[in-house]
């Protein structure tokens, strides 16, 4: 075991749980008024601990038993080799897969709010076709362990499509494109709700992973 990794997943892992527990809020200058930021500015640091995992090669970092950076990798490649390491490990034990994404919410068919507004990275299909497909994973994940093993493709499949539609979300808020009176609008902000609630599944299924890979173990 490699006392720097167990260092640095211990104090992600402890940033991660402590979010997962607050509320936030922004405050003006001079003013005791306070106005709920969420659940963007919660959202948007759960982005920040993700970026950081995805950013990492676990492969290697396994196998070097250092933490090992990519260099010269896109975005998507990097998500895609995130969700790959944790398929491998999901087929050896899915119930720590199970255990966290039964924690998302089905989103009832005559939610009139799961229409998004299209820009120039979204479209009314992609936003429906995110809630649809999360809805799936949800009917995916909830059976039994053997058919758990046999849907680990449909699984990551759909955790893959969801997985590219928030991040397209998150380049519209560290971008500009949505402004603040867009995301403070009640439709958006149950959209933006699910967003993170997905994100939070992932990134929790990630941490609890890494306690049982014995060059990483942190518990």
């Amino acid at each position: 075991m490699s006392s720097q990794i167990a260092q640095f997943l211990l104090t992600l892992s402890e940033v991660h749980k402590d979010g997962l527990d607050l509320h936030h809020f922004a405050e003006k200058r001079g003013s005791s008024k306070r106005r709920s930021t969420m659940p963007v500015t919660a959202y948007v640091y759960e982005f920040f601990i993700y970026n950081t995992l995805y950013s990492i090669d676990w492969n290697l970092t396994q196998a070097k038993e250092e933490i090992s950076y990519y260099s010269d990798k896109k975005e998507g490649y990097k998500q895609q080799e995130f969700e790959n390491f944790l398929r491998k490990l999901a087929e050896d034990n899915p119930s720590i897969l199970k255990k966290n994404f039964m924690l998302l919410k089905e989103i009832p068919e005559d939610a009139f709010w799961i229409k998004v507004i299209p820009d120039s990275n979204i479209t009314l299909e992609s936003g429906e076709d995110f809630f649809l497909r999360l809805n799936q994973l949800i009917d995916l994940i909830k059976v039994t362990e053997p058919k758990l093993r046999a849907n680990m493709g449909s699984i990551f499949a759909r955790i893959q499509t969801c997985r590219l539609y928030i991040y397209y979300v998150r380049n519209n808020i560290f971008h500009g494109t949505k402004t603040l009176g867009k995301i403070g609008k009640p439709n958006q902000q149950k959209r933006i709700y699910k967003y993170h609630e997905f994100l939070k599944c992932l990134v929790s299924c990630f941490f609890d992973y890494a306690e049982t890979v014995p060059e990483f173990s942190f518990d």
